[in-house]
């Protein structure tokens, strides 16, 4: 009994780290690909249980909770397989690799299924959705920028596995699930969509094989607020305006710029980002029923981040 881990890339280990770190019992580790790697990362973190075939972990362990950080294509098998069973499952994204298999996903039985997307725990994250509560009309401009990519038909891939972070927090922040294409169109180095949800207007653009943070601003009638880089949030509240002299004859606006929350790059001495512990504490509260912060993505939830990155790949694609 205990938990399982599906998979020994870095990843797996920020998450059993992270998991440790709670109290879980990580009872079980499989690894298909290097089994020197699953040796030494089980060694690591004192993993009695090891396994090279993911149905045999499933079926042997009879596991209590499952996290899965295996390649999309695999961790669709695997969700197919625990569908209707009942297991708490955190699996990281996109964990599908086109629409036949997104179409599929909303017919599994996968209620207590969360995607693991750990950028929605960022305090700057929190902090800007509780004041785009209070604030509900404005607009959103995101940049989101992937240097790191070789062959133009990588980009749907870039933004099904990595874009795909951001556009979910798009609609966290808004709390949006419907979202409206009121235009899209191909740019120099990238797309840029218009789009819509509720009440919020969102200017989008994803630029690829050009160097810099992703940036979200977010514009309502009294303050603009910033996270660029997402660890780290600043407001604009308004203007200092210095009145013209005869030395000076330029009126000058002087901007108010704050910093209302920052997070640190990595929390508490773990080496990986902020996020994963606090993402991690999150999945073990709802195995214990103790969560009542409901920052978990559930596959409910998912669908449409995913949805969302669909149809901006395949508009890319076309």
């Amino acid at each position: 009994m205990g938990m399982l881990v599906i998979g020994t890339s870095p990843i797996a280990r920020n998450h059993i780290e992270a998991l440790k770190n709670t109290g879980a019992n990580v009872a079980g580790l499989c690894g298909y690909k290097n089994l020197e790697t699953l040796t030494k990362l089980a060694a690591d973190f004192q993993i009695s249980g090891t396994f090279t075939s993911w149905k045999d972990s499933i079926d042997e362990l009879k596991p209590e909770s499952i996290v899965i950080c295996t390649p999309p294509q695999i961790s669709f098998e695997i969700l197919k397989h625990i569908s209707g069973r009942g297991i708490p499952c955190l699996v990281e994204k996109p964990a599908l690799i086109d629409r036949v298999q997104l179409e599929q996903l909303s017919s599994l039985h996968l209620d207590q299924t969360f995607m693991a997307f750990n950028r929605r725990f960022y305090n700057t994250v929190q902090e800007l959705k509780s004041r785009i509560q209070v604030e509900s009309k404005g607009h959103l401009s995101v940049e989101i920028h992937e240097p790191n990519f070789e062959r133009i038909n990588e980009k749907s891939q870039i933004v099904l596995e990595n874009s795909i972070h951001i556009l979910d927090l798009v609609l966290f922040l808004t709390g949006g699930q419907s979202v409206v294409f009121e235009s899209i169109r191909k740019i120099s180095v990238g797309v840029q969509v218009l789009l819509a949800i509720g009440e919020i207007d969102v200017t989008l653009s994803i630029s690829f094989g050009v160097p810099g943070n992703s940036t979200i601003i977010y514009d309502s009638f009294s303050s603009r607020y910033v996270l660029r880089p997402i660890e780290k949030l600043m407001k604009f509240s308004g203007f200092d305006i210095e009145e013209p002299t005869q030395n000076s004859p330029i009126r000058k606006y002087n901007p108010a710029w704050t910093g209302i929350g920052e997070g640190e790059l990595f929390e508490n001495g773990y080496s990986f980002k902020p996020g994963f512990v606090k993402q991690s504490q999150a999945f073990y509260d709802e195995l214990l029923g103790l969560n009542t912060v409901k920052t978990l993505c559930s596959i409910k939830e998912a669908y449409h981040s995913l949805d969302f990155a669909f149809q901006i790949a395949e508009f890319l694609e076309s």
